[in-house]
């Protein structure tokens, strides 16, 4: 009886999530809101002064208001029937997985200090995952970025054809085809552009909490959700229509995987495994970095736990290349046909080899800007506390020969230095975020082995509260300081959209605009979303003849000097971002 009535909510929660999506169409959403205003009409509400200011505003956010409920109530419902067909709430330990659920019962009733309650368990996720949920909506409304605006503009609003085309790894094709039909059904603004990503870092945020689980055998989990949750390098690429957050949800999942063939093989695994793997590389041809190390880690660990090298080689590592390599080029095919070849792929200037004296060079800057920008905004402490439980985590698993935990960073390593000395060329800092979960991981593990420790009867129950409260606490700071939408990754220009609107405005459909990078596909993305009809500005009532030049000079970047020497008058300013005009002639337009 009560599975049947679990099963009944999960449906209703997947209908209504469905049906709240539907609604949030702008068609629907719209009449709705009319309907309510006439009824509203109808009824005499309206007679108080702030009421129309009101309904305006709720017109404005009701239907990506409908549509985040939409997407929890959906979400909510696929985990829960996972969850429960995976019996995960009956695992809490899962030292096997064979373990009864009464064992999993009798340990939580002890006095052992590894774990918490199931419901307060379920309480923490829940707690945690809507504040990570509320944060990343929060910034899904920053100004748009200049690479996921290129990548809006160059291919998914192009053609079909350039869904695939690859000059440059600004493409990252996997994500590009998500953002296309999510603004196909739902339209091109910035929210839906960016939902690939959102939804992204949201399931990642669920599962390196899994992954700790897995790792830890039932134990932990709470440390690396909350960083994960709060990390701002993690929420600026769950709010960046770019495949990053992608990439870090394949790496988990790949974690998962390789875990579950290390306890257990199949073949069905390993396919699933090789499939992950070829939309890694597919969304990103970096994932390249990472595949190796943990395609080494589950190969050891299968030595290990059950194989000989005879039958790793036969049942895992033959299986896994061969599917991998021909999964890859299958996704890729439309790639290197629209492309006119694989050169674009693996030829370009971002990937071509250096000097090997540039590249060595090159790298102890780039990691010191790589650690600068991970940790932006995170208190000195924790930067501090996470470095020291994730060291103890890798010291104390070796003294346990616990080698899951402790081979997994080594060999991530590993094959991060085997690549980038083959490819020998430093990639954008960026690239690197597939290490974040990782270090999450073994902090949570370090974590979970100190509270073991300590003999003091809900000592897990207390750090979980101490953790909503500190997660909570930080992202307050981060939407009040707002420094996340000043962060210079991929191209910020955050008065593109208010130039943009001022352009519209004063710009004949002759006049050239000059406007550099990175300040130029955000605003010509915000100058294409308003679409603003023809129009021929006039001056006194007679029409302009003469195109003028207008510049968008953002003084972040450079100076009006280095940009033109003719004679302008600056027409706007706001933040940053000037906007000049030519003088020249006698139809200008005076504000």
């Amino acid at each position: 009886m009560k599975h049947k009535l679990f099963s009944t909510t999960l449906a209703v929660a997947l209908l209504t999530g469905i049906g709240l999506i539907i609604s949030s169409h702008p068609l629907i959403a719209d009449s709705l809101v009319s309907f309510a205003l006439k009824r509203m009409v109808d009824s005499k509400l309206l007679i108080h002064p702030k009421a129309m200011g009101h309904i305006n505003n709720v017109s404005r956010i009701f239907p990506l208001m409908m549509f985040c409920y939409g997407i929890v109530f959906v979400t909510t419902s696929i985990l829960g029937y996972w969850l429960h067909r995976n019996k995960f709430f009956d695992r809490i330990y899962w030292k096997s997985p064979k373990e009864l659920p009464s064992e999993a019962t009798v340990k939580i009733n002890s006095s052992d200090n590894t774990g918490i309650p199931v419901y307060l368990e379920a309480v923490f996720i829940i707690f945690i995952f809507a504040i990570g949920l509320y944060i990343r909506t929060y910034f899904m409304n920053q100004p748009m970025r200049y690479d996921e605006a290129y990548t809006f503009m160059r291919y998914v609003n192009s053609g079909l054809s350039f869904l695939f085309l690859y000059h440059e790894p600004n493409n990252h094709v996997l994500h590009t085809l998500w953002v296309k039909l999510f603004t196909s059904v739902f339209g091109p603004s910035p929210w839906f552009i960016r939902l690939p990503a959102f939804l992204s870092g949201v399931f990642s945020i669920f599962f390196v909490y899994l992954a700790s689980k897995r790792l830890m055998r039932g134990k932990g989990g709470y440390v690396s959700i909350a960083l994960m949750t709060v990390l701002p390098f993690m929420i600026l690429y769950s709010t960046n229509a770019r495949g990053y957050s992608m990439v870090v949800l394949i790496t988990l999942l790949l974690i998962i995987q390789g875990l579950k063939l290390s306890d257990s093989y199949s073949f069905s695994g390993c396919v699933l495994f090789s499939f992950l793997s070829a939309l890694g590389i597919f969304t990103m041809p970096s994932m390249l970095l990472v595949l190796p190390g943990i395609f080494m880690w589950t190969s050891i660990m299968l030595l290990i736990n059950s194989k000989n090298t005879k039958s790793l080689m036969t049942d895992f590592v033959l299986p896994y290349s061969i599917m991998t390599v021909v999964l890859t080029f299958v996704f890729y095919s439309p790639v290197i046909i629209a492309s006119g070849g694989i050169e674009s792929i693996i030829a370009n200037k971002y990937v071509l080899p250096v000097e090997w004296d540039i590249f060595v060079n090159g790298l102890i800057p780039h990691l010191q800007k790589t650690a600068f920008r991970f940790s932006r905004d995170v208190p000195l402490v924790a930067v501090l506390l996470v470095s020291v439980l994730a060291i103890g985590a890798q010291t104390a698993s070796l003294i346990k020969k616990d080698w899951a935990l402790f081979l997994l960073l080594p060999c991530i390593l590993t094959g991060c230095v085997v690549v980038l000395l083959l490819k020998q060329k430093v990639p954008f800092p960026r690239t690197w975020i597939f290490m974040i979960p990782v270090i999450f991981i073994l902090a949570d593990a370090g974590a979970s082995m100190l509270l073991e420790r300590i003999k003091v009867k809900g000592a897990v129950t207390l750090t979980c509260i101490l953790i909503i409260g500190v997660c909570f606490y930080f992202s307050h700071g981060l939407i009040k300081n707002g420094s996340i939408l000043n962060y210079p990754d991929t191209g910020a220009f955050p008065e593109a959209s208010i130039v943009a609107e001022k352009l519209n405005s004063v710009m004949d459909e002759k006049d050239n605009l000059i406007i550099d990078c990175p300040d130029n596909f955000p605003t010509y993305y915000y100058l294409w979303l308003n679409k603003p009809e023809a129009k021929k500005i006039e001056v006194n009532g007679q029409k302009r003849h003469e195109p003028v030049d207008f510049f968008v000079i953002d003084t972040r970047y450079v100076q009006l000097k280095e940009v033109t020497d003719k004679p302008v008058e600056e027409i706007f300013n706001a933040g940053k971002a000037k906007i000049f005009r030519t003088t020249a002639g006698s139809s200008l337009i005076k504000n």
